[in-house]
């Protein structure tokens, strides 16, 4: 599962980096944190806690903003472009 949101991620990044008019929504480019019930979600899944703190523990992802996702205000976390 880990690989598999990265690649996704990586995905989203590149396409709006290599082509100006393709805007990617943070649905597709970003994990979510549902504080309400202490759960992560991506692409509108809730995934394993432990896969998406592992990843922040490891700087894969990074805390971008809190924002209104869903209806919710949420902690939103973003691929760590660092060494684009």
């Amino acid at each position: 599962m880990r690989q598999y949101i990265i690649d996704r991620l990586k995905e989203e990044h590149i396409s709006e980096k290599n082509n100006k008019y393709y805007i990617s929504l943070p649905m597709f480019n970003s994990v979510w944190f549902y504080p309400l019930l202490g759960q992560f979600i991506f692409n509108d899944k809730v995934v394993q806690f432990d896969v998406i703190s592992e990843m922040i523990r490891d700087k894969i992802l990074v805390f971008k903003s809190i924002e209104t996702h869903q209806g919710e205000l949420m902690p939103r976390y973003i691929l760590n472009h660092e060494n684009d």
